[in-house]
């Protein structure tokens, strides 16, 4: 390109061109500068454009060296040596601001901003700030470590380290990476140790810089509609070359040791909940650049792991007891793969209960049973239930070697014996693989193909883009892999490869003992720096703020901002099929659709239902509800008619039909749904599913949705794993303070104490979820309910205790209760055709699939109107037969479901169309202000601290003040913003925000892993009360 060349000695000169598969038409175009940086631009479709920088980087020590300087990049660069500029420059450019994180093995820097314009001023500007940082010591005082006037050790790294590097996930995985690879640099935490970073010093930093921060060994990564000459053409233009002088280094060149033998290890873990640990195993995998053994085993874990059907969740999870809450492999992407399989939710000895008499399945499943087409009945067990053997009372599940004994026995079993699914189960997992691959493309085409390419970017070979580009033809290529291939496979990187266990412990002293250790060390570092040394640390602090708030000269040029019209727009075409009959086709509309037409390869099904009038009793629970739905069994009718017995399937087949039938699946209460609390619009639940676009699988996906939402049953064994597994979930939830603090908020907002949010909570579930497994183990077998779960008829038996509210007291729920509870719900969804509203999304070109939806609803509504209205004729179902019964004088009309509205419906007469009901809602909200109140919660185990503050902020978004409001705490909380600077900056908490929550009719300011708590809340008041604000 000559027309570059007089603005720098060594242009960009092109490399290769790719096609990525997956997108037809769509290239990874290669660059490489004359001083070896590397610039990748991937077209793809779409409003969004981003930028990656990436830098490999290695350490050999606790320091964090790589990630404390990934926090000072930020903060200023030789050309323009102000901290705020990026930022803003950023904002300028549609952009919500800059980010970075720091792995293992490499630091990639990143912005996404909306249309091409922004993406190309940004990127020259960020790539400079990479090569050029200022460095200052002011910026590493506040920003990496100091010790404040009141002797505490402060800095935002250092305050996000200590707010992790005590949580099981970290203490787990800092010993796992030592355990499998030691001797190298994956042995060390990349983020820092406290203790080290606080033996840090800002030249220590620069030097490491300079080792690895040119541009021989940086990459530029570009997606979205950008012009690939105008980038080139910004970047040229920088001072790439850097200095000739400087001592470069690469890394991760060093061989990484080999892992020759076994090993163990029992780590003992902070917790006040001691009841449930962690066992995870680990192996050594291919190398990296070994695309296609790669590439293979994900395959087969997803075999092994990846549905409740599969081998790991069926010996060790799907159990009325279980053995853990949850069983997934995953691997480390380093130089040289690392496997690990993790369980957790591993009950410690003495707190593990049976809740029935037998171990093993809830289902008896002979894979040489008949179709399920002749009809069957659940029972307990399954053949396969007890390859393992029962695990008895007094065996602890922590103790050294007892879990991987399980599962070196199953994994053996499965390379001697084969898959007892059958010779094809391979090729079914290999076709979902491809279904999962591509739909991960589609949800976001620029992370997938960037998480191909970063792996070829941080251990370059000698050819650019690797085969990476061309895993869906090498996933393609291993649909006709024999069986032999799978458990050659399995055989030689898990049963006859070494392998390390570490076993994790929670400990309620160690714990305690932070505390007070905390403490005890912050009174003995005031007392030796004695009054003097405090004061000069206060003013060496007071100093390095003062310098850090360096003003922005006026002659700093600012770019403009670009234009609306320059972002390119996704074509899309909405249809509205209203509540209203006669429809398109032989099937009225039963229930308003909001239906997209767009760019896809799926079909995707939303599913609400108005949960606002949920009776107070069966609140809590709907977080069983909503795990249990997609995994428990069905009993449906048989399609050949009446005359045949219904169809059962046991939950193990229902979940590997899921598996090979649809491409997602789910449901949950509200949106952003986090199984015990969701981010708005609680008073919905929802059932969401995505197919691929053939008839066939259309058909199939409606058929599950029908089944799961109509058929679903719940038999014991199911409900008391749940229950086992949820309560393990529970567990998680409270060790970790961040979600205790989130939690309690959505308790203090919520509008009662009957409100959904509040059912759902942690805090509320905790305590009910013990009582539902106290009332399980008390259940004898074959009590009512208890044995194959098929569907008791509705108006019989003894009916449910009713309360006026959840219950919170200890008394027995029992197996009786739960079940029509459970189902209660379940009819509750059904009973009011008028609670339902979809969402449904198609591919262009295709026709509408909601009359099959409708259809499907029709069916199932006809095939079980005793179900739901067991005091009407089958006559009133259908239009052509008898005339309607006339209702009971002084009947109330909430007693039964509101049957005549319904069957205006179902039999097309006419109706005023209305709007989706998910358009009436208003805020669930307090009446007025709520009252002042404080929530102090210690935990132990957790070094810093978390504040939420709320008031009452009755803005809606048809508010004149909802963009006022939106806009000022946008302001507040930008990067390099007020409370960035005053709070973060200064060293305060690692994070700081306000944010409108119009669901609540809340206003909330969050401060996440404080060092001193008091400090960030005063400084915040403080920065308030000083308003007006410099922007």
């Amino acid at each position: 390109d000559t027309k570059h060349e007089t603005s720098s000695l060594m242009p960009f000169q092109p490399v290769q061109s790719r096609e990525f598969q997956p997108l037809p038409g769509t290239h990874v175009e290669s660059f490489v500068h004359g001083s070896g940086l590397q610039v990748h631009v991937c077209r793809v479709a779409g409003p969004l454009c981003h930028a990656y920088i990436v830098v490999p980087t290695e350490t050999d020590d606790h320091m964090g060296l790589p990630h404390t300087l990934e926090h000072l990049i930020f903060l200023g660069s030789k050309s323009i040596p102000y901290r705020g500029y990026l930022d803003q420059v950023a904002a300028r450019c549609l952009a919500p601001g800059t980010n970075a994180y720091t792995a293992e093995d490499h630091t990639c820097y990143y912005i996404s901003t909306a249309g091409p314009e922004g993406i190309t001023r940004i990127c020259p500007l960020l790539l400079d700030y990479v090569l050029h940082p200022q460095l200052t010591d002011a910026n590493f005082v506040t920003e990496i470590y100091h010790v404040d006037g009141e002797g505490r050790e402060q800095g935002v790294v250092y305050c996000e380290m200590l707010g992790r590097e005590n949580t099981p996930g970290d203490i787990q995985d800092a010993h796992m990476n030592k355990m499998l690879f030691a001797g190298s640099g994956y042995e060390y935490c990349v983020g820092g140790l406290t203790p080290d970073i606080a033996r840090l010093n800002n030249n220590l930093i620069k030097e490491y810089h300079a080792r690895y921060y040119h541009p021989g060994n940086i990459s530029v990564v570009i997606f979205g509609e950008v012009d690939t000459s105008a980038i080139l053409a910004g970047l040229d233009g920088l001072d790439i070359a850097g200095s000739p002088d400087v001592p470069r280094g690469v890394a991760w060149q060093a061989p990484i040791p080999a892992l020759t033998e076994n090993a163990t290890k029992t780590v003992r873990f902070p917790s006040e909940d001691v009841t449930s640990g962690t066992v995870g195993l680990g192996w050594r995998g291919p190398p990296l650049d070994d695309v296609h053994e790669n590439v293979a085993l994900e395959i087969l874990f997803r075999y092994l792991h990846d549905s409740a059907a599969s081998p790991f969740q069926q010996h060790f999870v799907e159990l009325e007891t279980p053995l853990a809450s949850s069983a997934s492999f995953y691997t480390k992407s380093f130089k040289t793969t690392g496997i690990v399989l993790e369980f957790s939710g591993v009950p410690v000895h003495g707190a593990r209960q049976d809740t029935s008499d037998t171990e093993g399945s809830d289902e008896e499943e002979d894979d040489d049973d008949d179709d399920d087409s002749t009809g069957s009945s659940e029972s307990d067990g399954d053949s396969e239930g007890n390859v393992l053997g029962d695990v008895g009372e007094g065996v602890d599940l922590l103790g050294q070697g007892v879990m991987s004994g399980r599962v070196m026995k199953l994994l053996r079993r499965l390379r001697d014996h084969g898959f007892p699914e059958g010779p094809d189960i391979m090729t079914k997992t290999v076709q979902r693989h491809k279904v999962k691959f591509l739909e991960e493309i589609e949800d976001d085409p620029s992370e997938a193909i960037a998480g191909l390419l970063f792996s070829d970017l941080v251990f370059p070979g000698p050819h650019l883009p690797t085969d990476r580009l061309d895993t869906l033809k090498l996933i393609e290529d291993m649909e006709n892999k024999p069986p032999s291939y799978w458990t050659d496979l399995l055989g030689r990187w898990l049963v006859d490869a070494p392998m390390v266990e570490l076993i994790m412990i929670p400990d309620k002293e160690l714990a305690t003992n932070m505390s007070t250790d905390a403490q005890a060390k912050l009174t003995q570092r005031v007392s030796s720096m004695g009054p003097e040394g405090l004061g000069t640390a206060r003013d060496h602090l007071q100093r390095c703020v003062t310098e850090n708030k360096k003003p922005l000269p006026d002659t700093i040029v600012f770019p403009t901002v670009p234009s609306a019209s320059s972002i390119p727009v996704l074509k899309a075409n909405q249809v509205q099929l209203p509540h209203s009959a006669p429809g398109n086709g032989p099937v009225p509309a039963l229930f308003p659709v909001q239906e997209l037409e767009l760019s896809t390869q799926f079909y995707h099904f939303k599913l609400t239902f108005d949960f606002r009038s949920l009776p107070v009793e069966l609140r809590p629970y709907l977080v069983l509800f909503q795990e249990l739905l997609l995994e428990t069994a069905v009993e449906y009718p048989d399609p050949r008619g009446a005359k045949h017995p219904n169809i059962t399937m046991s939950h193990k087949k229902v979940a590997q039909a899921l598996s090979e039938e649809v491409v997602s699946i789910e449901a949950g209460v509200g949106f952003g749904n986090r199984t015990f609390s969701c981010s708005s619009l609680s008073e919905i639940f929802y059932v969401y599913a995505v197919s691929e676009a053939t008839p066939t699988r259309l058909n199939q996906v409606l058929g599950w949705l029908i089944k799961i939402i109509f058929y679903s049953t719940f038999p014991k064994s199911r409900i008391s794993a749940m229950v086992s597994n949820l309560l393990s979930d529970v567990v998680d939830e409270l060790r970790d303070g961040g979600s205790v603090a989130g939690s309690l908020l959505g308790v203090a907002l919520a509008p009662s104490s009957t409100a959904i949010p509040n059912c759902i909570s942690t805090f509320k579930q905790k305590r009910f979820l013990t009582q539902l497994k106290e009332g399980l183990k008390k259940s004898p077998k074959g009590s009512p309910g208890g044995g194959g779960g098929k569907q008791r008829g509705r108006g019989k038996g003894k009916a449910p205790r009713r309360a006026s509210q959840p219950s919170n007291t200890s008394r027995t729920i029992g197996l009786h209760e739960i079940q029509e509870s459970l189902r209660r719900i379940q009819d509750f969804m059904l009973g009011d055709i008028g609670r339902v509203f979809a969402q449904v999304c198609r591919p262009w070109g295709t026709e509408s699939p909601s009359p099959l939806l409708f259809a499907s609803w029709k069916a199932a509504i006809d095939a079980s109107y005793l179900r739901f209205h067991p005091h009407t004729p089958a006559s009133y179902f259908n239009p052509k037969s008898a005339k309607r019964p006339k209702k009971a004088k002084g009947a109330s009309s909430s007693s039964s479901p509101r049957v005549d509205e319904d069957l205006e419906f179902l039999n097309g007469q006419d109706r005023t169309p209305s709007a989706p009901f998910i358009s009436t809602f208003s805020a669930i909200h307090r009446s007025g202000p709520m009252p002042s109140q404080g929530i102090i919660v210690p935990i132990g185990g957790v070094e810093s601290s978390f504040i939420f503050q709320t008031v009452h902020c009755p803005v809606e978004k048809t508010h004149p003040d909802f963009f006022p409001v939106v806009v000022l705490g946008e302001l507040l909380s930008t990067l390099e913003g007020p409370l960035y600077n005053e709070i973060r900056g200064k060293g305060y908490a690692y994070d700081t925000s306000i944010g409108l929550h119009t669901g609540t009719h809340s206003l909330t300011v969050s401060f996440h892993e404080c060092s001193s708590p008091r400090s960030a809340f005063v400084q915040f008041y403080t920065l308030l009360e000083a308003a007006p604000f410099r922007f």
